[in-house]
């Protein structure tokens, strides 16, 4: 029953949402280093936050934090 406890669940959900953080932050800074930018503009932003947003990886934890806040698990 320690999944039912309101502190269990919401640091699952902290740790998650600083994963998918941590995470856009290290893409964004790889996808300026990659195409030779030092700011991204807003629309370059969009693209690289699209592509993000797109890898199997972060849907899944995406996922992880709909079903989290539903507690659907």
């Amino acid at each position: 029953r320690t999944w039912e406890r309101y502190t269990y669940q919401s640091v699952m959900r902290n740790v998650v949402w600083k994963l998918i953080i941590q995470k856009e932050k290290e893409f964004l800074d790889e996808y300026k280093k990659e195409n030779g930018l030092s700011k991204l503009n807003k629309d370059r932003k969009r693209e690289a936050l699209f592509i993000f947003y797109s890898q199997p990886e972060i849907k899944e934890l995406e996922e992880l934090t709909k079903n989290l806040n539903d507690n659907s698990y």
